[in-house]
């Protein structure tokens, strides 16, 4: 920076430390998440979702770290623990713990709790035609 006609180094240094930090000397208050955020082609979508789409793309390229970090700053998780052993139990066929799972994940709604069990009975018939077990299915 020039003052009075001169190089002033202490202006030029302190900018760029305040570069340094990514912040610019400026500290900046994360939007809400429930914000709408619209593209110059007239696309709108709110940021929480737009967050969650950026967490299962960074984890389906396995940019794990990335999708912890991001979870952290934004409060966002991708996945409640208990969807995940959810997908663990149906992928390993547990039925029986699928179901007590099923109790506890929060479906208030028992109409809600009926579809979702009759679509994993229906996962476990399909499942057990496949490799033969007639019988079981039908059990």
């Amino acid at each position: 920076a020039v003052e009075n006609g001169s190089f002033s180094h202490k202006s030029v240094l302190s900018h760029e430390i305040s570069q340094c930090n990514g912040t610019n000397g400026v500290t900046k208050k994360k939007p809400p998440l429930n914000e709408t955020i619209t593209t110059p082609s007239g696309f709108s979508f709110d940021r929480s979702s737009y967050i969650r789409v950026l967490l299962q793309t960074l984890d389906e390229l396995g940019y794990h770290g990335s999708v912890k970090q991001l979870e952290s700053e934004s409060g966002i998780i991708l996945e409640d623990p208990s969807v995940c052993e959810l997908r663990s139990h149906v992928v390993e066929g547990k039925w029986e713990q699928i179901f007590e799972l099923l109790q506890k994940v929060g479906i208030s709604n028992p109409q809600d709790l009926q579809s979702a069990r009759f679509l994993v009975n229906e996962q476990r018939y399909l499942e057990m035609l496949e490799v033969g077990q007639t019988h079981e299915a039908l059990v």
